[in-house]
């Protein structure tokens, strides 16, 4: 009896919550490429973009390209390219 009580009020709190999302559904698509060049050095490419207004409309590009070393086990270091192209909300652009 508790599992169905608990059940239904997950189920109607769902229903309940869910009304606020329901003007704007949101999608961010991204796309990681990793190819190692050796035992301690490794380059990676990630494009993302995110969509809103019902995933009609772009709103995020970012594009990141990063060249990571492994020095020993537990360490290592990262050297990252990063360009994001951001829609404002007046339909402009911002990179």
């Amino acid at each position: 009896m508790n599992k169905i009580c608990f059940l239904f009020f997950l189920f109607f709190y769902s229903d309940i919550a869910s009304y606020a999302q329901q003007n704007d559904f949101v999608t961010w698509n991204y796309v990681n490429l990793n190819y190692k060049l050796n035992e301690s050095w490794q380059v990676s490419l990630s494009e993302q973009m995110m969509r809103h207004e019902n995933a009609s409309e772009w709103w995020l590009f970012l594009h990141d390209l990063s060249l990571t070393q492994r020095i020993t086990r537990h360490l290592s270091q990262e050297l990252h390219l990063r360009w994001i192209n951001q829609k404002r909300l007046d339909d402009r652009s911002e990179e």
